[in-house]
């Protein structure tokens, strides 16, 4: 057996028992992800949060009617790995550039996390590749379609496609590019025809996703910012995180590779200051590790994995120890036991409705947003809303205010339920009856 299949046979072993045996399941928007994921496999416990396209938890659905664990969650996250490493072994016969993958601390830090980020990377990367094999007839009707998918799946993609298509198609003809954007939309279009399914509008989900990032960009939301660098300067362990030798690039021949220097410098500058998360810049590692792989010495090479499996363990150590998630997961076993009879658990504050609903794997009792409690004693129709108005130094008939309001999805009241919460909140109506390890049970008081 070649030595690239042994490699990748062992990959995927590790990967398995790292989704196996690791306790932390809660990352950046995972609990959107997962509890889509349920409801389209036929577990429906929450009324569903949504700002990005629902492709992904689509994909994850059939792999949970196979096995009804967050154990397969983490597992279809790890599979787009491998097909990365597959790609860069099988299909480009590169065999530094697989191994300086697998030992890269970004793939094992972002390795169970339940995030589009995994597909996107691999699609992209597809298209990538597809776009630079100029002598494959119909290479860019397949980099079209490719690149269209990633966008599908994730919808920073699209920013990132922008960019792909001003850079490297600045010097080609007006027909090349139209014909491209044509294969764009190909592959875009099971987003288009899953919205307009759910929600009887093609571009439901897009104008969530920039309608949320428009109240960003305006300073509406007190919790994210445009400059989020500022507030998570842990984004900068991106420098080491792609490779602990990320530096050597500066090998390379930047004349030959001027589009991919252009491109990479303007994705990987926008990241680090927009989004500050180490799991946005999988979209453009396996690129990174490719053009490392022309620079890099095979003694580099051997240093790339010691030093990334220093960090490795530093990065994921926590992944394995004991930790509120895992308790977490083990109350809400105990409280399902305990109060199977309740209709409903009401989470406090509201936004842990979504993480509480992603340990129960049953339909009842149903999880509620504690904000959707508050306005059914009230009757209130509105939850939340924004609005933003501009001001005039001239006099006008009228006043231009923009608004979004986000309404309750229906009018209906609750009773037989129960509230939970994992700080020992005081709830305002409510009383403890019964703590466990992380989680306790309020009654009306």
């Amino acid at each position: 057996m070649k030595k690239e299949y042994i490699i990748l046979v062992i990959f995927a072993a590790v990967l398995f028992l790292f989704a196996l045996f690791s306790t932390h399941i809660i990352f950046h928007d995972v609990p959107e992800y997962i509890t889509i994921a349920k409801n389209f496999a036929g577990i429906n416990n929450i009324d569903l949060f949504s700002t990005h396209s629902l492709l992904y938890p689509l994909i994850m659905s059939p792999f949970l009617k196979i096995s009804n664990s967050l154990v397969m969650i983490k597992l279809v996250n790890c599979l787009w790995l491998f097909l990365i490493a597959v790609v860069l072994s099988l299909w480009l016969k590169n065999k530094k550039a697989m191994i300086l993958f697998i030992f890269s601390p970004l793939v094992w830090h972002i390795s169970i996390q339940t995030t589009p980020v995994l597909p996107a990377s691999f699609f992209f990367l597809i298209a990538f590749i597809f776009f630079k094999k100029e002598n494959l007839k119909g290479h860019m009707a397949y980099s079209g379609i490719f690149l269209g998918l990633s966008c599908t799946i994730y919808d920073p993609l699209i920013l990132v496609s922008a960019f792909f298509i001003l850079v490297y198609f600045w010097k080609k003809n007006i027909s090349s590019l139209f014909w491209y954007l044509i294969f764009m939309a190909i592959g875009f279009l099971p987003r288009l025809i899953m919205d307009f399914y759910l929600f009887h509008m093609p571009f439901y989900s897009l104008i969530r996703y920039f309608g949320t990032n428009a109240i960003i960009a305006l300073g509406l939301n007190s919790r994210i910012s445009m400059y989020e660098i500022f507030r998570q300067p842990a984004g900068l362990l991106i420098i080491v995180a792609i490779s602990p030798l990320l530096y050597t690039l500066y090998r390379l021949d930047w004349r030959r590779y001027k589009q991919e220097a252009i491109f990479l410098g303007i994705i990987f500058f926008v990241f680090i200051i927009r989004a500050a998360l180490i799991k946005y810049f999988m979209i453009i590692a396996p690129i990174i590790i490719i053009l490392l792989s022309l620079v890099m010495t095979e003694k580099e090479i051997k240093w790339h994995c010691i030093l990334s499996i220093i960090l490795i363990v530093l990065m994921t150590f926590s992944y394995f120890t004991p930790n509120p998630q895992s308790s977490i997961n083990q109350d809400m076993k105990e409280i399902l036991h305990d109060y199977s009879n309740v209709s409903y658990i009401l989470v406090y504050p509201g936004n842990d409705a979504n993480t509480m609903a992603v340990f129960s794997w049953q339909d009842n009792p149903r999880f509620v947003w504690f904000q959707d409690y508050e306005a059914s004693l009230t009757n209130q129709t509105r939850i939340k809303g924004y609005d933003f108005s501009f001001n005039s130094k001239i006099p006008l008939k009228d006043r231009l205010v923009i608004s979004a309001s986000f309404n309750r999805f229906e009018n209906k009241t609750y009773s037989n339920y129960i509230a939970i919460s994992q700080n020992k909140d005081e709830i305002p109506g409510f009383a403890i009856e019964k703590c466990y390890k992380v989680l306790c049970v309020y009654k009306n008081s």
